[in-house]
């Protein structure tokens, strides 16, 4: 591709860039790139990332990813750290309160900035939290404890559709008390 004149070549990358739009998505892109060409003589960034397979997006525009990597880093790290409850790093969450609105809301708070929501979607998706959103709560099995001392079944007092004003029940050695 380095042979062909300037020309030839932002025609070669208008047609990789354009070829799978169709109608009138496809014709504003033409118009777009050719307008930009004739203005300035330059084959625009857009174009050239198509030499290197990037054809859509955010990186293809120029714009900077939507969340940096420091709240990236922070918002996994609480993520992870809210299922846990003997992690330090954050404090434990239950399952119902562990969303990505809640986590949205604290991080704005702790950085003072806002923050795209739709971009934590997008990370949550992309570095596979979900588990750790639903993540069951650890609840340590503690063993049932039971009201009543086991009795035989013959030695309980079955008391069904009677009349009685006073009742009295003899203790384990046959005394009245």
């Amino acid at each position: 591709m380095d042979d062909l004149t300037i020309d030839d070549r932002f025609h070669l990358l208008l047609h990789k860039k354009i070829m799978n739009k169709t109608g009138s998505a496809k014709r504003r892109s033409k118009k777009y790139y050719k307008d930009q060409y004739k203005k300035t003589g330059i084959v625009s960034t857009p174009l050239l990332l198509v030499e290197k397979g990037i054809m859509e997006g955010r990186k293809c525009s120029g714009r900077p990813r939507a969340i940096d990597e420091q709240t990236k880093r922070r918002f996994i790290e609480m993520v992870k750290a809210s299922c846990d409850p003997s992690s330090q790093g954050f404090i434990f969450i239950t399952r119902k309160a562990r969303t990505i609105k809640n986590y949205h809301y604290w991080l704005e708070q702790e950085l003072g900035r806002t923050i795209s929501l739709s971009a934590l979607r997008r990370c949550v998706k992309r570095e596979n939290l979900k588990f750790y959103l639903e993540k069951e709560d650890e609840q340590d099995q503690v063993p049932v404890i039971h009201a009543f001392k086991s009795v035989p079944v013959f030695a309980l007092i079955q008391v069904d559709g009677c009349k009685f004003q006073y009742l009295r029940i003899r203790d384990e050695h046959g005394n009245l008390p």
